[in-house]
């Protein structure tokens, strides 16, 4: 009898398989090769289709699924932020991050808003967070999603986990269909226009040295474990450090914490990166590796979140969860397009497949989509992204502490008169939020100062 465990393997077989099969599917079905399909997505869709939701022909756990996406997420962020850019943080690098956080809110917002009305005429049980999950799963990442579900499980949430990574699949729905259709119609408006110049590709040098190559790589991938250990270890400080006590504030930090380490692993990436550079050891990572690197574990990651949607839980809300996903997929539409429009950035195709990908699909998506436009994430939009999802984490820090106030209200006898204050209390941030994004931005932009320059954040929030 074989008594070593398979599951890793196995699902790791059964997600290259997929990715085989829907590169073979792209390249022979002209319509999906014209829209440019992201592999990666129609892997994710195949494996859910034939996994135990629907036909039951491969056997991949939703739970494992969760596991490989709630890490796979931050080993993708630090390849990325490993990688040697002359760009730093800058007035474009601030406009996505404020960006991104007035997506997130207004998520939150419309969330919160319709399982308010949900609650008072349809459903008075539904757990009032619910609408939150909107944000988690489409903005924050279905690592993030399916913790806080399963932490609010333990409040009576069912299924919370499972609600989690619902929404975070069909927000990756939102940017494989309705997201790769608008960019492939703006590609081939710019193309049109001449704004986009075909790449050509140059040779590379061969390898002398079979052995010398494997070594390299495996060195540049020893980087990424070594900054995830660094992560590990951090967080794990701050837990025992700062939050060793039981309570509930405390217990909330720490899930916020673990769900959100993708982030604090990009910035330590970010610092080891730069103290490599200033002891003038670039040599030891490289770019091209680290951009590679990304690109597999993006893929391996968006196809385990998609095929990790669970149908039964689907089936349970179906209408509000389809109305609610509905709803937030067309605002981060208009909302994106309206603020770079606003915004006055270049490489605006770019910038909104990252932007709409994050907000639809998480930072990952948002990596996906713009590899549709930019296959070597030459242009700024990725760095901004990458950068840009750092500087948004304070700005939607409040949205997270706002989690407490309709729990708190189900404890009081005029539990919506909560919700309500919530719900204002979060669109008046939003107003603050785009007021703040409009008076940085556009006071740059009339100064002519608003450039892909080296200049500092600094220099963009007191000039």
């Amino acid at each position: 009898m074989n008594t070593i465990n398979w599951d890793i393997i196995l699902d790791f077989a059964i997600i290259s398989s997929a990715l085989l099969l829907a590169s073979f599917l792209r390249e022979k079905i002209k319509p999906l090769k014209r829209i440019l399909a992201p592999i990666n997505i129609l892997a994710g869709l195949l494996c859910l289709f034939a996994g135990q939701e629907f036909l039951a022909f491969i056997d991949l756990s939703p739970n494992r699924l969760g596991n490989y996406v709630y890490h796979l997420l931050p080993l993708t962020f630090i390849a990325m932020s490993l990688r040697k850019t002359e760009s730093k943080f800058n007035n474009s690098t601030f406009s996505t991050g404020l960006i991104l956080s007035l997506g997130y809110s207004t998520q939150a917002f419309i969330g919160l808003s319709i399982t308010f009305l949900y609650i008072l005429f349809i459903s008075p049980d539904l757990f009032p967070n619910f609408g939150y999950l909107l944000m988690l799963g489409f903005g924050q990442g279905p690592g993030q999603a399916y913790s806080l579900g399963t932490v609010w499980e333990q409040s009576g949430f069912t299924n919370g986990g499972a609600l989690g990574l619902t929404f975070a699949a069909l927000g990756y729905l939102w940017a494989a269909i309705p997201g790769v259709i608008l960019i492939a119609f703006a590609r081939k408006r710019s193309e049109k226009k001449g704004l986009i110049v075909s790449q050509k590709t140059t040779s590379t040098p061969k390898n002398t040295s079979s052995q010398s190559t494997e070594i390299n790589i495996t060195s540049q991938f020893s980087w990424i474990a070594f900054v995830y250990l660094l992560t590990f270890c951090l967080i794990t400080l701050i837990e025992k450090s700062f939050l060793s006590s039981n309570s509930a504030i405390a217990l909330q930090i720490k899930s916020t914490l673990w769900g959100v380490h993708f982030i604090i692993a990009s910035l330590l990436a970010i610092l080891v990166r730069k103290l490599i550079s200033l002891s003038k050891n670039d040599q030891l990572i490289s770019n091209s590796s680290m951009t590679k690197f990304s690109g597999v574990l993006l893929d391996f990651m968006v196809v385990s979140a998609i095929a990790a949607i669970s149908i039964n839980a689907l089936y349970q809300h179906l209408g509000l969860i389809l109305f609610m996903s509905t709803a937030g997929g067309i605002a981060m539409i208009f909302l994106t397009r309206w603020l770079l429009k606003k915004s006055q950035l270049e490489n605006k195709n770019e910038r909104f497949a990252a932007v709409f990908g994050t907000l639809t699909g998480t930072l990952s998506t948002g990596l996906t989509l713009n590899r549709i436009i930019d296959p070597e994430f030459k242009t700024p939009a990725s760095q901004d992204l990458v950068l840009g999802a750092g500087i948004s984490v304070p700005f939607t820090l409040p949205i997270f502490a706002s989690f407490i106030l309709p729990l708190y209200g189900r404890t009081t006898t005029n539990p919506h008169l909560y919700y309500l204050a919530n719900i204002a209390m979060i669109g008046i941030y939003i107003l603050g939020l785009y007021f703040l994004w409009r008076f940085i931005t556009l006071r740059n932009i009339r100064n002519n100062s608003y450039s892909y320059s080296k200049n500092e954040l600094k220099d963009a929030l007191y000039q």
